[in-house]
């Protein structure tokens, strides 16, 4: 399995550039500089690093049902554990799947697929998927309409930031965290403690 994605530290300026990108994957450094407000180096550094970084990849997305694509199917596989590695590398390896992810909860795989025809997903499971050996069961779900698509990160970011331990706030303040025999090796790191009454007040600001 590999081994956890670590998170990039980013800013709003790299936010707005990514959010630029997402509008016009083709747009150029120099228009996006111009329209942030800032030098046409900073923001061509800017995105070498988010590149780099694995932070974000620029390539164009297609629209499979008017690449005739028109089947769009989620599917949810379970497997027996003898067998849990192989059919997952024997599902990733199926031209139709987009995205094969490995997941807790009832199904063991969930992927996504798209198909011409029904009778193209027919003879996709018939003949790719039952052959498989290991597989226990498979639920398939045609989607019918995409009601939302959305890839607007600086509102998914900061409504993140609402739900980061509400109790607990990173900052130099005078009140620290500073029990004995648990001091940090750097202090120029300190983890201020909210009083109780902060994060436990109910409706109205009442406990």
């Amino acid at each position: 399995m590999a081994p956890p994605i670590q998170a990039v530290q980013v800013d709003d300026l790299d936010l707005k550039i990514i959010g630029a990108l997402q509008v016009d994957g083709r747009r150029p450094v120099a228009e996006i500089a111009r329209e942030l407000g800032v030098p046409k180096s900073t923001v061509q550094r800017r995105l070498d690093t988010l590149i780099r970084e694995r932070v974000i990849m620029v390539a164009a997305y297609a629209d499979s049902a008017r690449l005739g694509l028109g089947i769009h199917v989620h599917l949810n596989v379970r497997v027996e554990l003898v067998e849990y590695q192989a059919v997952i590398d024997a599902i990733a390896a199926l031209t139709e799947m987009r995205w094969v992810a490995v997941t807790t909860g009832p199904a063991d795989i969930v992927a996504e697929a798209y198909f011409a025809s029904p009778n193209h997903l027919h003879e996709f499971i018939k003949e790719k998927l039952a052959p498989i050996k290991g597989i226990s069961s498979v639920e398939t779900s045609v989607i019918l309409s995409i009601e939302k698509l959305t890839f607007h990160w600086d509102a998914l970011l900061d409504e993140a930031a609402h739900h980061i331990l509400p109790h607990i706030r990173l900052g130099t303040s005078a009140e620290s965290y500073a029990r004995p025999g648990n001091q940090h090796d750097d202090p120029r790191i300190e983890i201020e403690v909210a009083p109780p009454e902060e994060h436990c007040r109910g409706p109205g600001g009442t406990s």
